[in-house]
């Protein structure tokens, strides 16, 4: 039996690939995980950014709106208790070819998103995208989530995660989070806008992919039954159990492509040339 996903809880994609792959492999079931916004168009787009440049080494994703993680005030109070368990965890990050702990915000970049949102102050956060990227793009040693904030919102965001490392502080927090205000409706959802845009590193170039639209509820339930589809009508010699990356299930500018006709998703890549200062570091 195959199965599509669509918790977007970091560590359970992780635990999917971890522990239930090699059951799924050896039962001949192909399992997708994060099968949503997030994690799937950041593993799409990192995907379709690092087939513009050479022997791609580094892969950072950054997303805005569509169940925001770093501040999701406007979520369903199980979100939000969510939000407050996961902010005392350290966030697995693949850098330099080791995965390392780091705890929310602690790392920032500029994100690149197009325009209406235009280049984002970003923090990382917990994400799928350091599971699922290095399946089909090995070669790359360093993969970050990241989230668009303000720059004093990341400094919050790091100074909540500290807070939350301890008993007494998730106490406080899930109590405030309890309070939060009331989820959005779904009037509300459907008009919420989304983005996410990839940038995979080369030696001398950068390749960007960016995705943006609305309602991500829509969009969540699209991509699930997209991959539900195409798993249902490929057959198993063509491809084998296990867990599996989305990118691996159906190819990237295809599902894109596909996505963009069932929903208003639009999406675009480039490739930027590196300065000669960057190409040393």
């Amino acid at each position: 039996m195959d199965v599509v996903d669509i918790d977007r809880s970091p560590e359970h994609l992780r635990m999917v690939h971890a522990e239930l792959g090699p059951l799924a492999t050896r039962r001949g079931a192909r399992v997708v995980a994060g099968a949503g916004l997030r994690w799937t168009l950041g593993d799409l787009l990192a995907a379709e950014a690092a087939t513009t440049v050479d022997a791609p080494r580094a892969v950072h994703i950054a997303y805005t709106g569509g169940g925001r993680l770093a501040t999701p005030r406007r979520g369903t109070p199980g979100e939000r208790r969510a939000w407050v368990a996961g902010l005392g965890r350290p966030a697995t990050a693949l850098v330099d070819g080791r995965e390392i702990d780091e705890l929310p915000g602690e790392v920032r970049r500029l994100a690149w998103f197009p325009r209406p949102v235009g280049p984002s102050h970003a923090a990382a956060v917990p994400g799928g995208e350091c599971v699922t990227v290095p399946r089909h793009l090995p070669r790359v040693e360093t993969v970050r989530t990241y989230e668009a904030v303000t720059g004093w919102r990341a400094e919050l965001l790091q100074a909540t995660a500290n807070l939350a490392r301890t008993d007494r502080g998730r106490r406080w927090l899930a109590r405030r989070a309890s309070k939060g205000p009331r989820p959005r409706s779904a009037a509300e959802l459907a008009e919420a806008r989304w983005g996410c845009v990839a940038e995979a590193a080369g030696s001398a170039t950068v390749g960007r992919a960016w995705a943006y639209g609305h309602d991500p509820v829509r969009l969540t339930a699209v991509i699930g039954v997209l991959l539900a589809r195409t798993l249902a009508a490929t057959p198993s010699d063509a491809l084998p159990g296990g867990a599996l990356a989305p990118s691996e299930v159906i190819p990237a500018r295809a599902m894109l492509d596909e996505l963009a006709e069932r929903t208003d998703l639009r999406w675009s890549r480039t490739t930027v040339e590196l300065s000669a200062e960057a190409r040393l570091r």
